[in-house]
């Protein structure tokens, strides 16, 4: 793993790791590599713009073959750090063009932080994000790997390496891209058939009641 951060707000991070394979892996020969990518920058070192771009990458590779894309998440924000306003997802057209400049990580993106800096100043500023799990991509890992978790599970599990700078919320952030709103969990699930149960025992007390006046 490699880390670098500096003073004036730059900051990387790569890393690779490996499953050597075992009996348990489906379609491996030799292994599978996850190959991590972090980078975060200023739109311009020499102004007082300190607009941020951030990009997170997660590659997936077998048998030492070529790379593919398994998770892209993408920030633009208006200043060094979050915005106290709730960041808000790209429209598909500024989700358009920030992919078409995705190996552009220099002042020469202009076009893309002017674009989402216009949109933002009627946002209240807000930061503005964007992510994308290639479904067949993330498969073929489930599949090789043979985790025996769900998507869900094998999802934060990606997530808990810590190749990457934590200032924006970059779980949530593909959560609500990727997945939409997030399951119930077990708590949830059980408070809300209680109060289902509940319910239905109160329409009965008073049904009982009502026959009781007639």
């Amino acid at each position: 793993c490699n880390r670098l951060v500096t003073l004036d707000g730059y900051a990387r991070n790569d890393a690779l790791i490996e499953w050597a394979k075992d009996s348990v892996m489906k379609g491996v020969i030799s292994n599978v590599q996850l190959t991590f990518h972090y980078e975060q920058r200023r739109k311009d070192h020499s102004s007082n713009n300190n607009d941020s771009r951030v990009v997170y990458t997660i590659d997936v590779a077998k048998d030492y073959g070529e790379k593919q894309r398994l998770l892209v998440i993408e920030v633009f924000a208006q200043g060094e750090g979050p915005s106290a306003m709730p960041a808000e997802p790209f429209e598909d057209d500024d989700w358009e063009d920030a992919e078409n400049q995705d190996d552009a990580m220099d002042a020469e993106s202009i076009p893309v932080v002017e674009t989402v800096k216009e949109s933002r100043e009627t946002r209240q500023e807000c930061d503005r994000f964007a992510a994308y799990m290639d479904p067949e991509v993330f498969s073929d890992f489930i599949e090789w790997t043979q985790l025996g978790m769900d998507e869900y599970t094998t999802f934060f599990l990606l997530m808990t390496f810590p190749f990457y700078e934590h200032e924006w919320d970059l779980v949530g952030f593909a959560l609500d891209s990727v997945f939409g709103e997030a399951p119930m969990d077990e708590d949830e699930v059980i408070e809300v058939e209680a109060g289902d149960e509940d319910d239905g025992a109160a329409s009965s007390i008073q049904s009982q009641q009502e026959q009781d006046d007639d």
